[in-house]
């Protein structure tokens, strides 16, 4: 059932769903995604924005060397940014990022477009787009929002896109969405007051998510390291910074 509104108080918590029924609980975890009800009553309108840029996916068959390897490209220019990853099977995961307003037209032919703007780029991308067709192709424009400290009010909390819509750009959303899960958990079987434990959680986490969220945001779509710095940087240092930062967001709640 599709939730239409939330109501709580200090005793509880009540949703209204679209059918007129309702259900009433201790604790309200809104859980709906990027589109939350939850969020837009506890928040208001307008607080995820387009993140300015989309990805242009598919996954193919593409008979070439990184196809058969373990191997992750990310490519980045003036154009935009393109990713290959194998998928075992003889198919390849392949995407390219480009700045994106929703007021942009969907292409008539995206693969004819994406090989206007990334065409001069050298192989594989250019392996890539020559094997394109468009019934594999698929656009996601991306959003976020900014986080707040507290994202909760009484009885009623936010978890995973609810909370943090951010885009793929470091893989977070998911796997915040399951750490936030452990953590909610680990708060709820505390005791005392739930509405104490829902902004105590929301307080531990605040750090990590508001951080993993900004960076993000950021993406090689939308900012480029120009050619004379990244040639003084190591390529290594594109896979040892992220494994070093994962590292840093545990969470202890009490």
């Amino acid at each position: 059932m599709a939730c239409r509104d939330v109501r709580h108080n200090d005793d509880g918590v009540t949703a209204v769903f679209a059918d007129g029924s309702t259900a009433t609980g201790d604790v309200l975890v809104g859980a709906d995604g990027h589109h939350s009800v939850v969020r837009r009553k506890l928040w208001g309108e307008g607080t995820v924005r387009p993140a300015t840029f989309g990805t242009w996916q598919g996954m193919s068959r593409i008979d070439i060397e990184i196809t058969g390897t373990t191997r992750h490209l990310m490519i980045s220019g003036r154009e935009g940014a393109c990713g290959l990853m194998p998928a075992g099977d003889g198919l390849l995961q392949w995407w390219f990022d480009v700045r994106w307003s929703p007021r942009d037209p969907r292409p008539a032919a995206p693969p004819a477009e994406l090989r206007r703007r990334f065409g001069r780029w050298r192989s594989p991308v250019s392996d890539v787009l020559a094997a394109a067709r468009e019934e594999e192709l698929e656009f996601f424009g991306h959003h976020w929002n900014k986080v707040p400290e507290v994202w909760g009010a009484g009885r009623v909390t936010l978890a995973g896109d609810a909370a943090h819509t951010m885009p793929p750009t470091l893989g977070q959303g998911a796997n915040q969405t399951l750490e936030g899960a452990w953590a909610l958990g680990r708060a709820l079987a505390g005791a005392g007051d739930p509405a104490a434990r829902l902004r105590a959680n929301e307080r531990a986490r605040y750090p990590h998510i508001s951080l993993v969220s900004r960076l993000a945001r950021r993406n090689p779509a939308n900012w480029r390291t120009p050619p004379i710095l990244a040639r003084l940087v190591p390529e290594t240092v594109q896979t040892t910074m992220p494994a070093r930062f994962s590292n840093r967001l545990s969470v202890q709640v009490g």
